[in-house]
């Protein structure tokens, strides 16, 4: 038979996506909290760390990286191969040593997003189709490139489960990916036949490494006497807020899996959504409930929350004018809210603050005008953060804090924060549809507006979300 991917028949979309499904339902022995342990050696770390804080800073790079998909100007694989930024076609793979993690991850994660939204490989799918055939030939020829350190730190393998599930393929699909998709077929079917239950075991191995040094929970602990959901992690240790540091540790974009990650790294100064101030009097808001409206193109943003009195951030009455930090959880009803967890989204001025009470029913609304500072990573690239490889990780952290409950509470608790979560994820699908619904209205009307004063819309009306929009003096 020819050994070449090439020549080979195609498989047809139903068996490869049999064998994702297959590949996906994998057995883990974490489900009961005891993740499956693997011999060092197979692992086959290389030398740069990818150390889980080291993810944030990863995808907090300014805008001049963003126009090649976020992969940074002299990156370079190990070997004497550099990785160009302007030609995404200019690449070839040396067979040893295993090529760079943090450049690979990056390739992956933009593969993954083109997939989910455009069923397609997207811009660099040629260097990642490059990067697969390289490792098909040698995984075929018996040397090997790719350990299974790399493969776990990259997410390689879940780029080849989303290139192999059926929900990603256009129909009908064409002959280009059609080659592609075999590929990563190929490439699963090698990794398997090499690393056995080491490969089903990948997410157990993640699952472990979340509270270890280096892990998205590291220094953090669970409250089990907590009786709000988002105040179930507590920080061992945290960090000292000060603007003056936090302004070059945290660039805008930096992610963290829930609030007290945050906490624990020094931007807040609290796990609580309350207000903090440090050193030099620069509150950080954290928004993680409540709504926001644009009004483009006056870069203006309209925040309303509903509370108690303790809700309404009294002490901002002193900063009307002045600048603050701003935090988005994905609960939070607004265009710009990150997929899952919390993320620093830079610094805005505090235009304007008003509160009143609803004498009927007591309840507080707090009302916001915000304007978002020049000089930033714009809104729209931020908007693209968590990257896929960061949303796997917040899903671990999901499973874990499950699991904790349960051993920790008991199985009544662990049901109520089971339907608390269930419900948090209802509202949430149900905001992103009625904030989509919003934006559409919002660009056409603005559309309307221009066309009625004889301005060109052209620019305008290739948008679909307000996120998208340029939202920076």
């Amino acid at each position: 038979m020819d050994s070449n991917p090439e020549h080979q028949v195609l498989p047809g979309p139903r068996s490869l996506a049999r064998k994702s499904q297959l590949l996906n339902s994998a057995p883990s022995d974490s489900v009961n909290g005891k993740p499956s342990s693997h011999r060092s050696s197979r692992w086959g770390f290389g030398s740069r760390s990818m150390a889980a804080h080291s993810e944030a800073e990863a995808d907090t790079q300014g805008p001049q990286h963003e126009s090649n998909g976020g992969l940074l100007p002299g990156k370079s694989w190990r070997g004497s191969i550099t990785l160009e930024t302007r030609d995404h076609r200019n690449l070839a793979l040396p067979s040893l040593p295993p090529p760079d993690e943090f450049v690979l991850r990056r390739l992956c994660d933009s593969g993954r997003e083109s997939l989910r939204e455009e069923k397609e490989l997207g811009p660099h799918r040629d260097r990642l189709i490059e990067f697969l055939g390289n490792a098909v030939r040698s995984e075929r020829d018996g040397v090997p490139s790719i350990g299974l350190g790399t493969i776990m730190n990259t997410r390689l393998d879940k780029l080849l489960c989303e290139m192999l599930a059926a929900k990603n393929h256009p129909d009908p699909i064409p002959m280009p990916l059609r080659a592609d998709i075999f590929t990563a077929e190929r490439l699963q079917s090698q990794w398997l036949a090499r690393f056995r239950d080491d490969y089903f075991g990948l997410d157990n191995e993640r699952y472990a490494r979340l509270t270890r040094s280096g892990g998205r929970l590291e220094n953090m602990v669970l409250n089990d006497a907590a009786q709000r959901i988002p105040e179930f992690w507590e920080a061992k240790k945290s960090e000292n807020i000060s603007e003056c540091e936090g302004n070059a540790t945290f660039r805008e974009g930096h992610w963290w899996v829930n609030l007290a990650c945050a906490h624990r790294d020094g931007i807040l100064c609290s796990s609580r959504d309350v207000l903090s101030k440090g050193e030099y009097d620069i509150p950080t808001l954290p928004l993680l409930d409540g709504a926001e409206v644009g009004n483009w193109p006056d870069a203006g943003i309209k925040y309303t929350r509903k509370g108690t009195m303790a809700d309404m951030w009294i002490p901002l009455l002193t900063h009307v004018g002045k600048r603050v930090r701003v935090l988005r959880g994905h609960l939070l009803e607004s265009p710009f809210a990150p997929k899952v967890g919390v993320r620093y989204d830079g610094q805005y001025k505090l235009v304007q603050y008003s509160q009143k009470r609803n004498p009927q029913s007591g309840v507080f609304r707090l009302d916001l005008i915000l304007e978002r500072l020049e000089g930033q990573r714009p809104m729209h690239m931020l908007c693209n953060i968590p990257r896929p490889s960061q949303i796997d990780d917040w899903y671990l952290v999901e499973k874990l804090e499950g699991e904790m409950v349960k051993s920790c509470c008991g199985e009544a608790r662990f049901l109520e924060w089971k339907a608390a979560k269930a419900q948090e994820w209802e509202d949430k699908e149900q905001a992103e549809r009625t904030v989509n619904l919003e934006s559409a209205a919002a660009i056409r009307e603005w559309v309307e507006q221009r066309q009625q004063e004889g301005r060109d819309t052209k620019g305008l009306q290739r948008y679909r979300k307000l996120s998208d929009l340029k939202w920076e003096r």
